[in-house]
């Protein structure tokens, strides 16, 4: 490519088929990412309270609604299957419409058996407890499922740092919730407010875990937005713009750069790609002199520096660190041949 023809511009976000692309802040991280990675961090401290705080009495209270030791080991049995039940529908929703609708239905169902549980406990109704506390298990298949749609419009680099601060998020609600449940459940008998049937416990940690799901619902229904999933969907799969396409088909080093990166990085051959692949890749996708010679240098100044392993084969003083240039070959050769020996 000659140094007059330059690739058009991409016209910024509007460019890419109408879908806003993230665009990197003055920080150099994405805003879009940003804002996701905080709400679901936000949601993930809500749900955490709420499943910590139910799951710290709801046995307690299932062996006391019913009567039997059997059945409140049964409460948290169901949460679990619930749990394995609410997987697969969560991630096919996620496939096929995106991660919002996926974690407000996953949400939204287990606020649904929150209450079912807070009923229950007042009633007195082993069942319907049973049931509340099935459903309830969505809850958690939805949290996990947010943790990894903080990886969607991750770079590959910062991955693991957005899975790894959404899962801190939850530690939070964790560690708060069953120290909130033996403080709330005193205070709402002392209170009064909704006592359970037998009158030991009260249903006010069910109520709390129905609060959290409603706020959760509602803060990935309303601040989740664009969807990551989709989001990410669109911007790998979008058609490059009519300029930009008919450049890179153009010119032949932008044709051959786009063919080593497919055969080379994205379908990888088998065995050690040949030595120096990556300096000519990154020597001429630098289209100006002015920008290779530095680059060309910089490498030769790291080819001709003496190694380790040269300051082991040989030690010579500061001043003839330049004779290592020679070293290095006869090294290398002596070492080919002990291996081809043995």
């Amino acid at each position: 490519m000659s140094p007059t023809e330059q690739p058009p511009p991409l016209g910024g976000p509007a460019s890419l088929a109408g879908v806003p692309a993230p665009v990197p802040g003055a920080h150099g991280r994405d805003p879009v990412q940003v804002r996701t990675v905080s709400v679901l961090a936000l949601t993930q401290v809500l749900v955490g309270v709420g499943t910590a705080t139910g799951a710290s009495v709801n046995s307690l209270i299932a062996a006391e609604v019913s009567g039997s030791e059997t059945v409140g080991g049964l409460a948290q049995t169901c949460v679990v299957v619930g749990s394995a039940l609410a997987a697969l529908p969560i991630a096919q929703v996620a496939a096929r419409h995106g991660r919002r609708r996926s974690l407000v239905i996953g949400y939204g169902v287990a606020a649904l058996g929150a209450l079912g549980a807070t009923t229950a406990t007042v009633r007195g109704s082993t069942a319907l407890l049973l049931v509340g506390m099935t459903l309830i298990g969505a809850g958690g298949a939805a949290g996990l499922a947010a943790r990894f749609a903080a990886t969607d419009l991750a770079a590959p680099a910062h991955r693991a740092r957005a899975l790894s601060l959404v899962i801190w998020a939850a530690t939070i609600g964790s560690v708060l919730g069953p120290n909130l449940a033996g403080w709330l459940d005193g205070w709402a008998l002392g209170a009064g407010l909704l006592p359970a049937a037998r009158g030991t416990h009260s249903a006010v940690t069910f109520a709390l875990m129905l609060a959290m799901f409603v706020l959760a619902t509602a803060v990935v229904a309303v601040l989740l937005r664009p969807d990551p999933l989709l989001l990410a969907r669109e911007l790998m799969g979008v058609a490059l713009p009519g300029p930009i396409d008919a450049w890179s088909r153009r010119d032949r080093t932008a044709r051959s750069l786009a063919r080593q990166v497919c055969t080379s990085w994205i379908l990888v051959p088998p065995g050690a790609p040949p030595a120096g692949t990556d300096f000519w890749f990154h020597f001429r996708e630098r289209e100006r002199w002015r920008d290779r010679i530095p680059y060309a240098l910089h490498n030769l100044r790291l080819a001709v520096a003496p190694s380790e392993k040269d300051r082991a084969f040989v030690q010579l003083p500061k001043a003839l660190s330049a004779l290592y240039l020679f070293v290095r070959p006869v090294r290398i050769t002596l070492e080919k041949m002990r291996s081809a020996g043995s």
